[in-house]
């Protein structure tokens, strides 16, 4: 058993340092190791796939399989199919590595004492909660979830669990619309042809529009119900100014994050390289330069092992899940199936031409609500709308399509946001997705719609 969990790190460390280094180097036939580096992964792993995520694969597969025996033939073409997806996994597999970082200082009990000691209302603990999620998952994506419930822990039996749950999902489901680790950027990118510099400036506006929306919605809510309120026997917060060298690690934080993503912006524009193989890079070197400046060596070794034993491995179901849209998105492509696809889809929504932004929103959400995962709808959205007559461009279009993300992740009760927070939180799934979010999903979709609307 430990011998086929060595093979499996193994396989995985070569899939993805031969993509980095077939980016910049085309060595014959490394694609096509990779693609049977795969296949052997995928013979040695698919029982650990979730039940769901199993079949979502299995299906993905025998219809890629169909598609594909009806085009070219040749090895190179099916190592192709397999490795489709190779940038978006490599991202996925890596970013975990920026959270290295934060072993770098007590960034945890800085956290914990600015919840202490400043949060003195439920809109003050929901905002905290809010901003620091937001702040954290560009760095660890959605580890930053159980990340920030461990800082706020001794916060959090003052308050209604509700406005924990709200405030988890939303600013973490913010940073989704323009953050280069996050997987609806990397799918967006990957189908619409988009380089990350491209999409940036628009997605993070439409990432600071959600937060603001969360604020006042919660803020409304919150003034309208009398149900939130801290109860009585809860200590006050004390009210002493933070030391100035809390206050020093938090600068030194958002410093860091700048870092990181004005080298993801340069390496993209001085490479010519995409997110997929910059973001990947970034989130390797970064905490090992960062290591060596600060003498902290160690740290990233024992963090790194922990990576290569744990983590990684531990990320097989997202390698096989992507690795299978992958390979269904590139069968699907050029056929005559798609093509019937794109007529239909055109036809559908040219008759509704003023309303394609909220059309495509909860298409990607509705779908996802009786099973079929965004990460298949997207990509089939993607390739079929992509440089059509509908009058949007592919940033416009990229817009709706994590919108709707968003939308499943914090509504639908069987999503992985909505079962990790149940989790942590010890409610039912139902109770923190469309029992707390239903309005703000709404809010969203519609503002979404109506600012692309005067943006045209």
């Amino acid at each position: 058993m430990k011998s086929l969990h060595l093979i499996r790190i193994g396989l995985l460390a070569f899939y993805l340092l031969g993509f980095i280094v077939n980016s910049f180097v085309n060595i014959p036939f490394l694609l096509e190791i990779r693609a049977v580096a795969a296949l052997i992964f995928f013979g040695c792993s698919f029982r650990l796939l979730k039940p769901l995520n199993a079949k979502i694969c299995f299906t993905l597969i025998c219809i890629g399989l169909y598609l594909l025996t009806l085009r070219e033939n040749g090895f190179g073409f099916w190592a192709r199919a397999v490795v489709e997806n190779a940038g978006i996994i490599s991202l996925i597999l890596m970013v975990p590595l920026l959270g290295l970082i934060l072993r770098y200082a007590p960034y945890e009990e800085v956290i914990g004492n600015l919840a202490t000691r400043y949060i003195r209302s439920e809109f003050g603990y929901y905002t905290t909660i809010l901003l620091v999620v937001n702040l954290f998952s560009t760095l660890m994506s959605m580890a930053a979830v159980p990340f920030c419930y461990q800082l706020i822990r001794a916060n959090a039996t003052k308050y209604n669990k509700t406005i924990l749950a709200k405030a988890l999902s939303r600013g973490f489901c913010a940073n989704m619309l323009w953050c280069p680790n996050f997987v609806t950027v990397a799918v967006v990118l990957q189908y619409l042809n988009l380089s990350w510099n491209e999409l940036a400036p628009t997605g993070f506006f439409f990432s600071l529009v959600a937060l603001a929306l969360a604020l006042v919605i919660e803020k409304i809510s919150l003034t309208r119900s009398d149900e939130n309120e801290v109860r009585d026997e809860a200590p006050q917060p004390v009210e002493t100014e933070m030391p100035p060298g809390e206050l020093k690690y938090l600068y030194w934080l958002g410093l860091q994050i700048l870092v990181v993503l004005l080298l993801v912006s340069f390496l993209s524009y001085s490479l010519g390289k995409n997110v997929f193989v910059t973001v990947p890079l970034v989130s390797l070197l970064f905490p090992l330069i960062l290591a060596l400046l600060l003498r902290k060596l160690p740290m990233f070794w024992t963090g790194f092992e922990k990576y290569l034993t744990t983590t990684l491995p531990g990320m097989a179901n997202e390698f096989m899940l992507f690795s299978a849209v992958g390979f269904f998105g590139f069968a699907l492509a050029g056929t005559t199936l798609a093509k019937s696809a794109i007529d239909n889809l055109l036809a559908y929504f040219s008759a509704y031409q003023s309303i394609i932004p909220l059309l495509i929103i909860w298409t990607v959400a509705g779908l996802s609500m009786i099973g079929i995962h965004p990460i298949i709808t997207i990509p089939s959205l993607a390739i079929c709308l992509a440089n059509t007559t509908l009058g949007m461009s592919n940033i416009q279009l990229a817009i709706p399509l994590m919108t709707g993300y968003i939308i499943y992740l914090i509504l639908s009760p069987v999503s992985s946001m909505s079962m990790l927070i149940a989790g942590l939180l010890g409610r039912s799934v139902f109770d923190v997705s469309v029992r707390i979010n239903l309005t703000y999903s709404v809010a969203l979709s519609i503002s979404t719609v109506v600012i692309l609307k005067l943006l045209a």
